[in-house]
């Protein structure tokens, strides 16, 4: 159980990317064949800014590049490197007075599933393969007739091998007492950890649908839509609260039913995992052919603004 625990604390953790210091609203605009539109603005703290140097070798004679340098450099990871999007327009990238870069842009995506959170890349930074923090979730979209069923994925970069449930029932309270201290253990070791990731982080989610949302989970309907937020200073409140427990509590929630409950530290399925189903799914709510194009033809303006190199693609260019 200590192992399992451990990597469930890092799965968690990487439900949200490691994503300390961001703040993000994505907005997505959804049409019946699930193509769609997010809107971006985020908050997020520059993984350049933290090689000045381009990934050049120390003592190599290199300069240091300035602050709009590294602003661009941003922007053209974002704009080149960001899985699934099909055209990216209105995109802005700037300082804040913060020191984090301050993102706002539109991207059109053929499916949502393929429209990876975090841009879709896996290492931080200027070099291949690095770029900046987009979103905190990633969702899948599954079509049924008239209805759609919209659910956060999560990646799981431990690959947690398939392991029965404990049988609480079949354990002595030796046994389950030690099981308690073990993942105590566990969970403390990986305290700092969840502190970096959920400290000051704040995400917030919005889906605009063609149709009647007939239940959901983890969504509350606002003027905006139907709308899903993370205050991950409320998340370390629950965890912090959830380690406090006693050991008779402890065992009160594992022989509730949810055996596991100690893996995931708290957090409800709500905050983990928000869901929802629409149902008598409508007309389209844009034309996307017609935004994609009038996007694309606007890229002359996007490399300048960037100075994207013209060995790099952006989305559609062929």
């Amino acid at each position: 159980m200590f192992q399992r625990i451990a990597k469930m604390s890092l799965f968690a953790a990487s439900v949200f990317l490691f994503a300390g210091c961001i703040e993000s609203t994505q907005i997505i605009t959804l049409n019946p064949d699930g193509k769609g539109k997010v809107t971006y603005e985020v908050l997020v703290a520059s993984a350049g800014a933290l090689d000045p140097m381009g990934g050049a070798p120390p003592g190599g004679g290199g300069k240091e590049k300035t602050l709009d340098e590294i602003r661009k450099m941003e922007g053209v990871n974002l704009l080149t490197k960001t899985a699934g999007v099909t055209a990216w327009k209105d995109v802005s990238v700037r300082w804040s007075p913060d020191g984090r870069l301050h993102i706002l842009g539109t991207a059109y995506f053929d499916r949502l599933e393929d429209l990876a959170a975090g841009g879709g890349m896996a290492a931080p930074g200027p070099g291949p393969g690095g770029g900046t923090m987009l979103a905190i979730l990633k969702f899948q979209v599954e079509r049924d007739m008239d209805s759609l069923k919209i659910t956060a994925k999560k990646d799981d970069p431990a690959a947690l091998p398939k392991q029965p449930a404990v049988d609480v029932a079949k354990m002595t309270d030796k046994e389950l007492d030690e099981n308690i201290l073990k993942a105590r253990i566990a969970l403390q070791a990986m305290k700092p950890l969840l502190v970096m990731v959920y400290t000051d982080m704040k995400a917030k989610t919005v889906f605009r649908l063609p149709g009647e949302v007939q239940v959901s989970k983890g969504f509350k309907m606002e003027q905006d839509g139907l709308v899903h937020v993370v205050d991950g200073n409320e998340v370390l409140k629950g965890f912090k609260k959830f380690l406090a427990l006693d050991d008779a509590s402890m065992k009160k929630l594992m022989k509730s039913g949810n055996p596991n409950v100690m893996e995931t530290f708290g957090l409800s399925e709500e905050i983990m995992e928000p869901s929802l189903t629409v149902h008598k799914v409508g007309k389209p709510l844009f034309d996307y052919d017609r935004e994609v194009q009038v996007a694309r033809d606007a890229y002359p303006q996007l490399r300048q603004l960037f100075n994207v190199p013209a060995d790099m693609k952006l989305p559609g260019e062929k």
